[in-house]
């Protein structure tokens, strides 16, 4: 993950998949549309900190797999 402190400073952090809570499993169709339409998604990392998650802005270059991370459907060893 990259995100920025409260000074604005970079900070990177890389997390093993298995300790990322999808927050996108078990949701109804509805439920999906509806989280969609916030501008950020709180995305839990196990025994870390919370990240929040924009799906609106930025650019991502690998739309069908970040999805699948965010729904528990990603396979760790087909990346």
């Amino acid at each position: 993950f990259s995100s920025f402190d409260f000074w604005g400073n970079r900070e990177d952090e890389n997390v093993p998949l298995s300790d990322i809570l999808p927050p996108l499993s078990d949701l109804t169709a509805d439920e999906l549309a509806a989280m969609a339409q916030l501008p950020f998604i709180p995305l839990h990392v196990w025994d870390r900190r919370q990240y929040f998650l924009s799906l609106r802005y930025g650019d991502l270059r690998e739309r069908d797999k970040l999805m699948k991370l965010l729904k528990g459907e990603f396979d760790s060893h087909h990346t």
